[in-house]
């Protein structure tokens, strides 16, 4: 595995080719395994226009990623205490500061499914899949999302795909808006531990 240090060492990096890049009129999203001759030759740019030394820049980076972890563990926080309205501005710094930060996307996803922006929810899972394509709890909640907008079909994928990371999931997942229960019954088919909630008493 890898240590701490060593992803501490890894992010600082990157953060700094980031910003080197970005200051030197480079649009780049992920610079992981990107670095060819192109790469180099903007960090050398970047370094000639700013006179900045990489220690400085990575230093630089070290407390970006600082204060986006910061931000994050407050949202964390008052998510845990269920106030979604002051979680979510801190993952928003957290975001912004850490533009790759594959949690604050996930937890902000959270907060915004928690308080009934679901469509924000759905597009912040979105983007922590696409940046970790291994996040089963991550899957299970954009189904849960999914299910109460009616996307039975997509909610059954993100299901099946949860499951096939992580057959045995540490929480039962939940069916919100499950109405008649056949949605229920299909991830049960597929081994889930799955609770249904629903506005109508007589239809749970």
């Amino acid at each position: 595995g890898v240590s701490l240090e060593e992803e501490i060492a890894r992010l600082a990096v990157h953060g700094a080719l980031q910003l080197f890049l970005s200051r030197s009129g480079y649009a780049v999203g992920s610079l992981d395994g990107v670095y060819g001759p192109e790469t180099h030759r903007a960090v050398a740019k970047a370094k000639r226009d700013l006179r900045l030394s990489t220690q400085e820049l990575i230093l630089h980076s070290i407390h970006q990623l600082s204060l986006s972890l910061a931000h994050y563990r407050r949202g964390m926080s008052h998510l845990s205490k269920g106030d979604d309205r002051q979680a979510i501005p801190d993952f928003d710094q957290s975001i912004r500061l850490n533009p790759d930060f594959v949690d604050a996307f996930a937890s902000r996803g959270v907060a915004y499914a928690d308080s009934g922006q679901l469509g924000r929810a759905v597009t912040d899972y979105d983007q922590a899949i696409r940046l970790n394509p291994y996040l089963a709890q991550t899957y299970a909640d954009r189904g849960a999302v999914r299910s109460a907008l009616g996307e039975t079909d997509e909610a059954i994928e993100d299901y099946d795909r949860a499951l096939k990371l992580d057959p045995k999931l540490g929480d039962p997942i939940l069916d919100v808006g499950c109405g008649d229960g056949a949605l229920t019954h299909k991830i049960i088919e597929r081994g889930a531990d799955v609770v249904g909630v629903d506005d109508s008493p007589e239809l749970v």
